[in-house]
């Protein structure tokens, strides 16, 4: 076993028994200074935050996304103060300022909203930086699809046409093709 204190002194001064226990730490180099308290960093903060995996997402056209949850953490920031910034590679389908996300501790939750009348693929990256500038990335596909229409939902439009008003496409075939000037819309609606 080392010997903690090496001088006689040492054992009989008048030191608090706190203080005999500084000293003897920093005799065996465990706390190289104790002046007023002072506390030594276990070293540099040289780890990145984790980020959560994150599923790919389907959305349709036109429509706002449910929440996305984005979970981060890291050894030394509070989570909640992370930094996290999200983009998106396509930004004419979903542009970067239609990214809203909100913080609830170390959760983030991310809304998406797709560009009015735009279909197609893009993918989010989502960026981590803790307070010493350690980041971290992690990326997920958004789908923005044609929003499928129900049965009621076409008739529903149909019936609101007039012959001012502009045809209405379902899967590229506009209706006002099905509909004549003989047979009208209540025909086509009754059917």
């Amino acid at each position: 076993m080392k010997k903690l204190f090496t001088s006689p002194a040492l054992l009989s001064a008048p030191y608090s028994r706190t203080a005999k226990a500084l000293l003897a730490m920093s005799s065996v180099g465990i706390l190289a200074a104790c002046g007023g308290g002072g506390y030594s960093s276990p070293g540099p903060d040289t780890t990145a935050p984790t980020i959560s995996n994150v599923s790919d997402v389907s959305v349709s056209a036109d429509q706002n996304s449910d929440a996305i949850d984005i979970s981060v953490q890291d050894d030394r920031t509070a989570a909640a103060t992370i930094a996290v910034t999200v983009t998106s590679s396509n930004t004419d389908l979903i542009a970067n300022e239609d990214l809203a996300l909100s913080v609830s501790g170390g959760t983030r939750s991310l809304v998406v909203t797709p560009t009015s009348d735009s279909v197609g693929e893009t993918m989010i990256t989502v960026d981590a930086s803790d307070a010493a500038g350690n980041t971290s990335s992690t990326s997920f596909m958004v789908t923005v699809a044609q929003r499928e229409l129900s049965e009621s939902a076409i008739l529903d439009q149909i019936t609101q046409l007039d012959e001012d008003s502009e045809p209405l496409f379902v899967n590229q075939l506009s209706v006002s093709d099905l509909v004549d000037s003989e047979t009208g819309f209540d025909d086509l609606v009754d059917n």
